[in-house]
């Protein structure tokens, strides 16, 4: 007599709806979306790096006119005799004169009684703006950065016997000098006041 001996074994089978992994096609779609994704990102990335590059040459472009206009307006301010002209100068004139549109300013300064002279001209064909004092040579106070369009000078009340102190309004256009086609303009402009009585 013989005795069969059944052994049975249990396979475990996972439902199909549950299985776990990826398919090849979901793990394409994945990588698809996060390449996408990814170039997004860095091109976003390159274009706020290049924006803050650029923002950070035209600030310190702005500094430099803000810095070279404070300083002119100072000195103008403690000056006297203002001479305000629209040619070109080679020595600078004595006196005072008043004017509209000009882009020469001619002044003594207030410390050291030197004539001073401040004007617009041209540099490599970019404006600049230029100081002179006494029969010393034109220097440029401006970045190369930077190109001048305009610089406008409005004197009044510097000529003749009046109750008037003179006044200096003074108009700086321009813009930002970039690499690319791209410019940025800007514009300033100061009222100064002859600190000095004017008698």
């Amino acid at each position: 007599m013989y005795t069969t001996r059944h052994t049975t074994q249990h396979a475990t089978h996972t439902p199909r709806g549950t299985r776990s992994g990826f398919t090849l096609v979901e793990l394409m779609v994945s990588i698809a979306i996060f390449a996408i994704v990814m170039t997004i990102s860095m091109g976003t990335l390159v274009v706020l790096i290049d924006t803050n590059s650029r923002a950070q040459g035209v600030h310190s472009v702005i500094t430099n006119i803000s810095f070279a206009l404070d300083s002119m307006t100072r000195n103008i301010r403690t000056g006297f005799d203002y001479y305000c002209t629209s040619s070109t100068v080679t020595s600078l004139p004595s006196g005072t004169r008043d004017c509209n549109d000009g882009d020469t300013i001619i002044f003594n300064d207030g410390e050291t009684g030197d004539r001073v002279a401040y004007r617009l001209t041209t540099s490599n064909g970019v404006g600049v703006l230029e100081r002179k004092i006494e029969s010393g040579n034109w220097l440029t106070i401006t970045s190369e950065e930077l190109s001048i369009t305009s610089f406008n000078i409005d004197i009044i009340g510097s000529t003749g016997s009046n109750l008037e102190q003179p006044e200096a309004n003074i108009l700086v256009q321009g813009y930002v000098v970039h690499d690319d086609d791209t410019d940025t303009d800007f514009t300033l402009q100061t009222r100064i006041v002859q600190r000095t009585l004017d008698y």
